[in-house]
């Protein structure tokens, strides 16, 4: 197996002619004046586009008549909590009770 693997790559890598500008391509591609910086406006571009979505999102919130309040954080982390306790009791019974009285 292994003379016809050496076969095959001998056949496949055999020599071949470099095309006749290869060098000139490699001395343009080392001489760094040749080389035009773009100066990242693809960035700013992606960076305008997004704060430019962010801004017609919030626009169109505040115009449907619904205001940015953030839920107040004990609220928030209540509900988490009971929305744990609920998956809790679906997944496994025995221990929902467990949730709130760890302490039993």
């Amino acid at each position: 197996m292994r003379d016809w693997l050496e076969l095959e790559l001998a056949h496949q890598l055999a020599p071949v002619r470099a095309p006749g500008d290869l060098w000139e391509r490699v001395e343009k591609a080392a001489d760094p004046a040749a080389h035009k910086p773009h100066g990242g406006a693809h960035v700013w571009r992606i960076a305008a586009i997004i704060v430019l979505m962010i801004a017609a999102g919030t626009l169109w919130y505040v115009a449907r008549g619904a205001e940015l309040q953030p839920l107040p954080r004990h609220l928030a982390a209540e509900q988490v909590r009971s929305r744990w306790i609920r998956q809790t009791a679906a997944e496994r019974p025995s221990q929902a009770c467990l949730a709130c009285h760890n302490n039993l």
